[in-house]
């Protein structure tokens, strides 16, 4: 009989077993998502565009459009065929197709001629053929230009795709690391104020501040707890809306590292040093850059070659279609062996369309018209492809002199700050006085947060505007 200490030894190695197979079967990701360190921005973009579903059928598409190409070049090649046919007839038919041949077997010397049955009651009919074209005005060129350019636009659109995710992740992450700042800094100002209020009641109760201060702090407390729920609020909006760009579950809490001092400067520094003050030269040298570089512009553009393509597929109509066809039969007998003779035939077809209800005609003008609609889309989407690197050039622009002021008016804030403490403290300054500060304070350093998230926000969409990195083509 097993002792206590051998039933209770025994329960510990089952838990510790049952512990072990429950460990080994949650998933990977999901044990390296919990051990990993925290989100970085490289991270989130990799993520959402291997989530996202437009991205996958894009892909889908894509291999699809190599497909499409290989069976283009496929239509160069001659078609070889294996025909086998099997007929059977009714008993009468074959009895009468036969009738002439028994009578010739009846006339002396005859007897022993082997006459092959004129009709079989099974028919076995072999035979290879091989097609090949000669001629076909152009239409096999143009088919196998049309695959190719098709293949162009679905990479151009899956990189186009790619792009747009991008943005909307880097955007959404920058928002968020925002959210979270914006809380710091309302959770900091909620601690002062509430310091503050506890010094104030504690000068009160010495005889050496009013009543009345001791409800305005009180007054401040409660609105700064109103403003730390308003960004405890945005943080948790902030994080769906990263999570839903990123097609992970929306109640996954995401850890993010905002961006450091040094790196906000050395950022900063190479924005600043990537504009001018020539905007014109600017704005000429980043519209051919958006012309050379741009997928949806690009798309467009081989939408044209893909229309030119077209109305040469609709000339085509109009030659004749010369193809090579040959033939290699074995005898047609009662046995599917390839036996008996052999026999062959190759034929030259000729075929020229003479009419056929202006079918080519309408096509013809049909492709020349959606080619003049691809020119007319070209300059439309032209002319906003320059609004947006405009915009989004001129708010990279602003998000610069923003930063500069907001760090001014930090610097002012803090030092007026600082001030109306001491000020404070020897009673020359006001209650309301330091509230002020503090509130003053507190929005300079939300200021200068948004300003340079902001800049961040304002480089991708100048790069989505490129389709290449701003900072690395200057």
């Amino acid at each position: 009989m097993k002792t206590k200490e051998q039933i209770k030894l025994v329960k510990i190695a089952g838990a510790v077993l049952s512990l072990c197979l429950l460990i080994a079967a949650i998933p990977s990701e999901c044990i390296s998502r919990q051990g990993s360190e925290k989100m970085t921005l490289n991270n989130a973009i990799n993520i959402a565009l291997e989530n996202n579903y437009t991205i996958r059928a894009q892909k889908e598409k894509l291999t699809a459009s190599d497909w499409s190409v290989k069976s283009a070049y496929s239509e160069y090649l001659p078609k070889v065929s294996w025909n086998q046919r099997l007929t059977r007839v009714d008993d009468t038919s074959v009895r009468y197709a036969n009738f002439a041949i028994d009578g010739v077997k009846q006339i002396p010397g005859m007897e022993d001629v082997e006459i092959p049955p004129a009709l079989f009651k099974d028919t076995h009919a072999s035979s290879v053929g091989v097609t090949m074209p000669l001629f076909t005005g152009g239409m096999l060129k143009s088919s196998l230009e049309t695959a190719k350019i098709a293949k162009a636009t679905d990479e151009l659109t899956l990189n186009d795709n790619e792009n747009e995710i991008t943005l909307l992740v880097t955007r959404a992450f920058y928002e968020y690391i925002k959210a979270i700042e914006f809380l710091r800094v309302r959770e900091k100002a909620l601690e002062l104020s509430r310091s503050n209020l506890k010094n104030v009641k504690a000068k009160n109760e010495l005889g050496l501040r009013p009543r009345s201060d001791i409800l305005r702090w009180e007054a401040q407390e409660a609105s700064d707890e109103s403003t730390v729920l308003d960004a405890m609020n945005g943080v948790a909006l902030s994080n769906i809306s990263l999570a839903n760009v990123m097609g992970i579950p929306l109640d996954e809490n995401l850890e993010v590292e905002p961006y450091s001092e040094e790196e906000f400067n050395r950022l900063i520094g190479l924005y600043s040093r990537a504009v001018s003050d020539n905007n014109t030269q600017d704005l000429i040298r980043m519209y051919d850059t958006a012309k050379q570089n741009n997928p949806g512009l690009q798309t467009i553009s081989l939408q044209k070659e893909l229309n030119r393509s077209s109305i040469k597929l609709a000339r085509s109509q109009f030659f004749p279609q010369i193809n090579l066809s040959y033939n290699y039969s074995w005898q047609a007998n009662d046995t599917p062996n390839l036996d008996g003779y052999k026999s062959w035939d190759a034929t030259v077809n000729v075929t020229y369309s003479l009419f056929n209800g202006f079918g080519d005609y309408a096509n013809i003008n049909r492709a020349r018209a959606e080619l003049r609609q691809a020119e007319r889309l070209e300059e439309d989407y032209g002319r906003t492809l320059s609004v947006s690197v405009f915009t989004s050039y001129n708010n990279l622009k602003t998000a610069l002199a923003r930063i500069t002021l907001a760090e001014k008016n930090l610097i002012q804030a803090m030092d007026n700050m600082q001030l109306i403490r001491n000020r404070y403290n020897l009673g020359l300054a006001s209650n309301i006085d330091q509230i002020d500060a503090q509130v003053l304070e507190t929005t300079a350093e939300v200021n200068l947060i948004s300003a340079k998230y902001d800049l961040l926000i304002s480089g991708a969409e100048l790069d989505r505007a490129l389709g290449a990195k701003f900072l690395e083509n200057r």
